[in-house]
């Protein structure tokens, strides 16, 4: 009895962490990273973001005696006016919880490109570190492991 109790609880606590939300409403009230500037090309740009999005975020699966635990992450590339948007989100059983949006697109300055992130949560907006190191050129690394 004592460990349907736990296992209640457990579920409780994790099912009130994660929710459905949309691209737009992660951008209106999750954290905004600054907009950070390349003078690489946005075909260029984008794909090292979508390589260290890809690398970074991934789906995590672990089986427990005929049970499989952990999360299905997707990173998903849409085109947008002026670039390329990534959308990192996490299957939930009734929709997608979005946790991280990166924007690349095209900046007013010539053969500039702008990379801006959006984060639903803290964890997520450590990866705004890594956005600003992709904007200068370098080789980011992943802000955690999940």
């Amino acid at each position: 009895m004592m460990k349907i109790i736990i296992w209640i609880a457990v579920a409780a606590l994790v099912s009130g962490c994660a929710f459905v939300n949309t691209i737009d409403s992660v951008k209106q009230k999750g954290s905004k990273s600054e907009v950070y500037t390349s003078s690489s090309s946005q075909s260029l740009v984008s794909s090292q973001v979508g390589e260290f999005l890809s690398q970074c975020y991934k789906t995590s699966l672990v089986k427990m005696g005929g049970t499989t635990l952990g999360e299905v992450i997707h990173v998903d590339q849409y085109k947008i006016d002026g670039g390329t948007e990534y959308a990192v989100k996490k299957m939930l059983n009734n929709g997608y919880s979005h946790l991280l949006i990166v924007s690349v697109v095209a900046a007013a300055e010539d053969e500039k490109t702008e990379i801006v992130g959006y984060a639903n949560d803290f964890t997520r907006a450590a990866s705004f570190e890594q956005l600003d190191v992709i904007a200068k050129g370098g080789k980011p690394k992943c802000p955690y492991t999940i």
